[in-house]
């Protein structure tokens, strides 16, 4: 390469390749001419064409202008680890732009296509959209040292199309703002954040989107000043589908692509969407050795994670979070396949009780598996657990047992033996009319209304699941649609057939959990749990010698404290908070697990009746309150004795002492 001599056109306009004679066909090369070009002015034009070069370096005030992504700098080949623009200076410009290399004859993988790295700090750098193809290294390097430091950088969107490494990577810098990483091919991440030993902090970097295979993050090993600080991330769509593999290929990508992102070391990661398909292992895998940070934070807004966990039979987990701080999910959707597979993994291999993760999630999960195992502290609020392989759950009070008459069917009326009452939703299943039968709301008065899963004329029945609350045959039982194909409203038959409840539980080997608010229905809950909590949650296990460990609290839905306490004894079943009413003028009993928390009783008496409190599967603690509204100048007589006699307008609460049955607290309504 010679130097050129050019000579300086108006004071008022931007000298142009063209105008100098460069050759825009990318047959001559024209690296001598850029470079006397940028000795002699402080910014220079590129248009549209494609121009053959070995590298270009902008020092500190260099502005590259150009026609967008028309202008293509075309690396010369047979040129091992060199970048195609080298940025080493401050204040520097580069607009949009085409760079390509030469993947497959090329020898090196450090060949990016802008290199960032100065030697001494350089900071306020602009960079529009970059899109690179046939690279072999990065789209797009950052490479700020401890002694040289990189601040203040802006790059719009950035293409990888068959690049050897990644598409952005950031080894140091701090105040980085990047727009969309996208591209058709990709060897390693499409971003990669991870500092070397002589490496500056990378700490405030914001990314807007991300669409590929994977991204990560992975601080040095127990050097605190080379942990990652922040990186916040708008949107994340990855799936392995969506970028090839590099040709030729960099021999890694196999071991990187089993989780969408992959983070070590890091202080703070935010995440406004995370949506994930189709990975071998996990959504996000928190990696931890011994003596290592982990994670400070992890915050995602909204998830969409579907078929992942395809073939890992070591963590099983959408989320392997062990040594977490705080783990935050403030919304979205998670579908778990199998009933090994887990929501979130916190005792990881390698990872004592001591270290804590504290999650805060608020999110349905379609779920065959596990909400969280070894999760040491923190709260799920507004959960919704659905059973896996696409279906779900609609909990409805009450399920029919023979024909009713809708047209006649409003509040008051009776199925499955209890009154149903305004607003309840039930699954009518038996009508001899089978276009008739569905979900309906009842009303103040007839008809009771139809409603539809789907929220259309036709659409959502197939794979739905129907958990009933309430009723004498059907309590406790699930149904499920077994059209094969969406019937049409009114017009086709829906049928419906009880199926086994599906087996996802809560919680194992878990401490200090809150439950709130959430609506779990579960086939297994809190394997050996200490301080778990459960709060104004509708759920139930079907299997039995379940433990609970060391203050495990349950609200019994009496009140807004907690009612229930657990010290290391075994709880056969759930309990879930509901109320019913009985008109019925005959005796009742109330069974643990089973019955409702609380009763009212509307029924006109004619006679004294008893009420029964069975001891079957009571605990110490476990409560029942009885209201009672209606008429008959007689009593309802409560528990053995009995334990107090109801006249009308009175109430009383029954409290088993862990053997007995005794009167809590009663008065006047």
């Amino acid at each position: 390469m010679s130097a050129v001599e050019v000579a300086k056109p108006s004071p008022h306009a931007v000298p142009t390749l063209t105008q100098f004679g460069g050759d825009k066909t990318g047959v001559t090369e024209v690296t001598a001419l850029i470079t006397s070009m940028l000795s002699a002015f402080d910014t220079i034009m590129i248009p549209a064409g494609t121009w053959k070069v070995e590298s270009i370096t902008l020092a500190a005030g260099k502005s590259l202008l150009t026609d967008g992504l028309a202008t293509i700098l075309q690396q010369k080949s047979g040129i091992p680890g060199t970048q195609v623009i080298k940025i080493t200076g401050s204040n520097v410009t580069v607009q949009d732009i085409s760079i390509k290399g030469n993947i497959s004859t090329d020898t090196d993988e450090q060949n990016h296509g802008i290199c960032i790295r100065g030697a001494a700090d350089i900071s306020n750098i602009k960079i529009g959209r970059v899109r690179g193809e046939n690279l072999r290294g990065d789209v797009v390097y950052v490479g700020g040292l401890t002694a040289a430091k990189v601040t203040n950088l802006s790059i719009g969107d950035v293409i990888g199309n068959n690049v050897l490494r990644n598409v952005v990577s950031i080894t140091g810098g701090e105040q980085i703002s990047i727009g969309a990483i996208s591209g058709n091919a990709c060897g390693y991440f499409m971003f990669d954040v991870e500092p070397n030993a002589n490496s500056q902090r990378c700490d405030l970097i914001d990314v807007k989107s991300i669409r590929g295979h994977c991204a990560g993050m992975v601080g040095l090993r127990a050097q605190k000043d080379k942990r990652i600080g922040r990186v916040r991330f708008g949107m994340l769509d990855l799936d392995p589908g969506h970028t090839a593999d590099s040709t030729p290929a960099y021999g890694h990508r196999a071991t990187i692509i089993q989780d969408a992102i992959a983070v070590r070391n890091v202080e703070h990661v935010q995440i406004g969407m995370l949506k994930a398909r189709a990975f071998e292992r996990s959504a996000a895998h928190v990696i931890f050795n011994n003596g290592e940070y982990g994670c400070g934070v992890l915050d995602v807004g909204l998830v969409d994670i579907e078929d992942c966990i395809r073939t890992d039979v070591t963590y099983l987990a959408a989320f392997i979070v062990g040594n977490v701080h705080t783990f935050i999910i403030r919304g979205g959707h998670v579908r778990l396949t199998s009933s090994s597979h887990r929501l979130l993994l916190s005792n990881a291999i390698g990872i004592s009780s001591t270290d804590r993760i504290n999650p805060v999630v608020n999110i349905s999960v379609e779920c065959n598996g596990t909400l969280g195992l070894g999760v040491f502290g923190g709260c799920y609020s507004s959960c919704k657990v659905h059973p896996a392989a696409g279906r779900i759950c609609h909990t409805v009070r009450l399920a029919s047992t023979a024909n009713v008459d809708i047209s006649s069917l409003n509040n008051g009326d009776t199925i499955d033996g209890v009154v149903v009452a305004t607003n309840d939703l039930v699954l009518l299943k038996d009508q001899r009319a089978g276009a008739e039968n569905g979900f309906y709301t009842i009303g103040a008065s007839a008809p009771a209304t139809r409603w539809n899963p789907g929220g259309n004329e036709s659409g959502g029945f197939v794979d739905v699941y129907a958990y009933v609350r309430l009723g004498t045959a059907n309590a406790e039982k699930f149904f499920t649609c077994a059209n094969a194909t969406d019937p049409v409203l009114g017009a086709d038959d829906i049928t419906f057939a009880e199926a086994a409840p599906y087996d996802a539980y809560l919680f194992s080997n878990s401490k200090d959990v809150v439950i709130q608010g959430c609506d779990f229905v579960l086939g297994r809950a809190g394997f050996d749990c200490q301080n778990l909590a459960i709060m104004g949650t509708l759920w139930k296990t079907t299997h039995a010698s379940v433990v609970w460990n060391q203050s495990s609290l349950l609200d019994g839905g009496l009140h807004s404290l907690m009612s229930s306490v657990f010290n290391g004894i075994t709880y056969p079943n759930g309990r879930y908070s509901d109320q019913q009413t009985i008109a019925t003028d005959a005796d009742f009993t109330l069974t643990p697990n089973s019955s409702p928390a609380e009763t009212r009783h509307t029924g006109t008496l004619t006679t004294d009746r008893a009420v029964t409190l069975s001891t079957a599967g009571a605990f110490a603690g476990l409560k029942f309150r009885i209201a009672r509204t209606g008429d008959g100048a007689f009593n309802l007589n409560v528990g053995t004795g009995p334990l107090k006699a109801l006249a009308r307008n009175m109430w009383a609460e029954f409290v088993y002492d862990g053997s007995a049955w005794y009167l809590g607290a009663y008065g006047s309504l």
